[in-house]
């Protein structure tokens, strides 16, 4: 059989797998501005004299404020996406969150609003991860939905890459701003240029997807399902049984990734000094190999099963502590030293590498009419308590150096990645569209699973 290339596929099948990734892009893109653009212009909202540790936390809230909106919006518009479809929400979601980034464009500072400033903008990123949550359980799905099977690892790998390439756009933005504008101007005025960007990101994708053509779910119940996604998901033990393995690996994933990406750049440039030109650099070379790496990892996710991939990652996240140190240590002498940058590079590559195999994983693990409300419970749900690391690393700090305490929830987010992912099916030949189109979907029994089948014939 023939395996299905680029220029077999559909024109709708290419423009909903470039929107997912558009939307990846958008997402992480408006996500990360603040973890990158923030710690150094965060003496902007907050004052200068409060203490470095406290500068970081506050700087660390403002980016956990949209991870906290995210799986409220996930839980609101998947629901809406699986009930009345994919590109209406997308649309409504990058409407709304294009709209809130460019209110926190133009946000005046402490030296005009005092403390209600950074109040004020926390709460809107809040409202923008609402918004941001919804476009994950619209367009991500749809694009996977449309990918044909022997593609779908590709296609997960590069929607990945493409999240990444946002975050190695905002460090090139910064980079460029602080080598022609000064630091005062850098703190007055330049750090709104890249919430502007996003402006202007949001604008291009909302005409690009007005183009996209809606999915219709022809299957069990009619055209579309007249039962609620999220009532029968939360009916069938199977499903929330999955879920609920789903949902302790994505929050392994997030304990590891909010130390590399969120963390570790306040970490290093708010409270360690290292130069914004220096990590900036090395943070774009990391990415760069991230973003490549992504796409590999998604390839060979299709080769030897997603199930096997991601136990390689929770192996690789349990022990990622040690890279931490090492960057930690660097980030306290040599800062300029190229061991930093290949420390960082890996350990980038550790806690992001799997987020192509993961997206797929997820909408793979559940049937046509619940997928996005499915996707969404266990994505985003699964970031509230990693999301609230900043309370977990201040706790942590009466027992060891602050500078150490991300180690303890790396090691934390490994285990629960690896055990998650050897409890987990593997899904690599599902078929997407199976249950909207009457077929049964086939997946290989996880341990869990078969266990669970032997005792029953045992019993018997």
């Amino acid at each position: 059989m023939n395996q299905p290339t680029a220029a077999s596929l559909s024109p709708a099948a290419k423009r909903s797998m470039f929107g997912g990734a558009f939307m990846m892009f958008i997402d992480t893109f408006d996500i990360y501005l603040p973890a990158f653009i923030l710690p150094a212009i965060i003496g902007y909202f907050i004052p200068k004299s409060l203490p470095e540790s406290i500068q970081v936390t506050v700087s660390t809230l403002i980016f956990t404020a949209t991870l906290l909106g995210r799986p409220l919006g996930g839980l609101i518009f998947g629901h809406l996406s699986d009930k009345y479809g994919r590109k209406k929400i997308a649309m409504l979601v990058s409407a709304g969150f294009t709209f809130v980034t460019f209110v926190l464009s133009i946000m005046p500072g402490y030296a005009q609003w005092g403390y209600g400033a950074v109040v004020l903008f926390i709460l809107l990123r809040f409202l923008d991860g609402i918004f941001l949550g919804g476009g994950y359980a619209s367009a991500l799905p749809l694009a996977l939905e449309r990918s044909p099977i022997p593609m779908r690892g590709l296609v997960g790998g590069l929607m990945a890459a493409s999240a990444v390439f946002s975050v190695i756009a905002i460090n090139a933005i910064q980079f460029v701003l602080l080598l022609f504008i000064s630091r005062a101007q850098y703190s007055a005025w330049g750090w709104r240029l890249p919430f502007l960007a996003g402006v202007l990101f949001g604008v291009v994708y909302l005409f690009y997807y007005a183009k996209v053509p809606e999915l219709e779910f022809k299957g069990l119940h009619g055209t579309r399902a007249k039962k609620q996604p999220l009532g029968e998901l939360l009916g069938n033990r199977a499903h929330v049984r999955k879920a609920g393995i789903l949902f302790l690996m994505m929050t392994g994933y997030w304990f590891s990734n909010q130390m590399a990406l969120s963390l570790l750049p306040s970490l290093m440039m708010g409270y360690l000094h290292v130069p914004a030109s220096i990590f900036t650099k090395w943070a774009i070379v990391a990415n760069v190999a991230v973003m490549i790496a992504v796409v590999a990892f998604g390839v060979l996710s299709q080769k030897i099963g997603r199930r096997r991939m991601l136990m390689i990652f929770g192996v690789a996240i349990t022990l990622s502590p040690f890279l931490y140190h090492t960057i930690v240590e660097y980030g306290k002498g040599a800062h300029d030293a190229a061991g930093m940058g290949v420390a960082i590079s890996v350990l980038m590559i550790v806690a992001s590498g799997s987020l192509g195999v993961v997206i797929t994983y997820l909408n793979e693990c559940f049937p046509t009419r619940m997928r996005s409300t499915g996707y969404s419970l266990a994505y985003y749900l699964s970031v509230i308590v990693p999301g609230l690391y900043s309370f977990w690393l201040l706790g942590l700090q009466k027992f060891m150096p602050y500078e150490y305490t991300p180690l303890v929830l790396e090691c934390v987010g490994g285990l629960l990645f690896l055990f998650s992912a050897w409890a987990g099916p593997e899904t690599r030949d599902v078929d997407l569209l199976a249950i909207a189109e009457g077929r049964a979907p086939s997946h290989e029994e996880s341990p869990r699973e078969a266990l669970k089948r032997i005792s029953g014939e045992v019993a018997r």
